[in-house]
């Protein structure tokens, strides 16, 4: 009988197992992050596993390896620079301008955390050396991290991200920042002259109806429908998550979506027109990424926290709701007007013929089916051009836009396609 030599020594059988799993490409994932689009964390490994890729984690053993590293270990990249600014937003409740007003006195915070994960990170992925490393979002202190120390390196980063749709998730492997430097504009000037407007407008007419199963729970608002008590034409004021990054990094010229909310008072008051300020229903029942606090109403604070808003709306009789009472989709086909900073609900009234006034940085904006105000200057002239657009002339180009967008830029969120992207980028 045959005996293979190397199975007669358990410790030479051991390296070689060892050896020929090393020859696997390697990814590193964000760990327990990953349940920020759903995903299985094991189930994502395995589907890995079955593609002969190994996989690990740069989450999960840097509070263990982090204490004893000394200042002059702790770098701090150029890339990091944003990630720090979000990070003292979201803690102190403020944008920008208002956390430079209000916290110069505490420079440092927030720096050494990203300093140690970077510094976790560059020492993970220089003795490990993966083909990839899949982040999160661009600017979560982990994930922002982990891509400034593999674009120092060289390694290939691809970022995820959730969209308006449940089933679908934005990715980049570019910037490493899929809220606000993603290449959603990018594909549609790629696939703007390949998509026939039949072709759009089913798959919106679809999306529409299916609404309500396409969302998550932390963008769902009720089913039951309530009146607004308003008997006059209205425009719907779409609110976001006051530090959300897209706000942070997308307002543009405004200093705050509440200053926004401010021109849209005074020019309803001029031309007649009630109001409805949508809030997200996030701030309602949500945490923040960053300490996991309640947001607890934030923008409702910051509108209370300025009298003469206060006076504003009560002279023209508005509406706020700040906990998530009213149907989003129910206001949106009543509305004259919808007003965002940003969000993904302003392409959503656009495809469902509504005239959309967007102030901030908006990836769908600019492309004719919007009337931007990119400042407060720019406010009252881009309310008129929406008074007067018909809804034909705004909703096919929006339609066209919103299907090049969900169908063929996102992908479906599944670990089959976190799988497939990595091997198209980078394996």
């Amino acid at each position: 009988m045959y005996i293979r030599p190397d199975l007669l020594n358990p410790l030479n059988a051991l390296k070689k197992l060892t050896a020929e799993r090393q020859k696997r490409p390697l990814v590193a994932i964000p760990g327990h992050f990953l349940h920020w689009l759903g995903i299985s964390p094991k189930l994502l490994v395995a589907a890995y596993r079955d593609k002969g890729i190994r996989c690990e984690s740069f989450i999960g053993s840097a509070p263990k390896a982090l204490p004893d590293l000394k200042p002059k270990d702790l770098r701090f990249p150029n890339a990091l620079d944003e990630s720090l600014l979000y990070y003292r937003c979201v803690l102190t409740d403020s944008l920008p301008g208002e956390y430079r007003a209000i916290r110069e006195d505490q420079p440092c915070e927030g720096r050494r955390l990203l300093a140690t994960h970077y510094a976790h990170c560059m020492s993970l992925f220089s003795k490990n050396l993966p083909q990839l490393v899949v982040t999160l979002q661009g600017f979560e202190p982990h994930n922002a991290a982990a891509r400034a120390a593999a674009y120092r390196i060289g390694i290939p980063v691809l970022t995820l991200e959730n969209t308006a749709v449940a089933t679908r998730m934005i990715w980049d492997s570019i910037s490493g920042i899929t809220t606000n430097r993603n290449s959603a504009r990018s594909f549609y000037w790629r696939y703007q002259d390949r998509v026939q407007g039949k072709e759009s407008d089913d798959y919106c007419k679809k999306l529409i109806a299916d609404t309500r199963q396409l969302k998550s729970d932390e963008h769902s608002s009720p089913q039951k429908r309530r009146e607004i008590c308003i008997d006059k034409p209205f425009v719907l004021f779409l609110g976001q998550v006051y530090t959300d990054s897209s706000i942070v990094f997308g307002l543009r010229h405004w200093s705050s979506p509440v200053e926004a909310l401010q021109r849209c008072v005074e020019w309803c008051e001029r031309q007649d027109y009630g109001l409805v300020v949508k809030l997200h229903p996030k701030e309602f029942s949500g945490i923040n990424t960053i300490d996991n606090r309640p947001y607890d109403r934030l923008t409702y604070r910051k509108i209370q926290a300025i009298p003469s808003l206060v006076e504003g709306l009560r002279r023209i009789e508005a509406k706020i709701d700040e906990k998530n009472e009213l149907d989003t989709y129910h206001l949106i086909d009543g509305c004259r007007i919808a007003v965002t900073i940003n969000s993904q609900s302003g392409l959503e009234a656009a495809i469902r013929g509504k005239p959309v006034v967007c102030c901030g940085d908006a990836f769908y904006c600019g492309f004719d089916f919007t009337c931007d105000a990119p400042s407060p200057a720019y406010f009252s002239v881009a309310m008129e051009q929406a008074n007067q657009t018909l809804s034909n002339a705004v909703a096919q180009k929006a339609r066209q836009f919103a299907y090049i967008f969900f169908h063929h830029y996102c992908r479906e969120k599944s670990v089959g396609s976190i799988v497939q992207l990595t091997q198209e980028n980078g394996l």
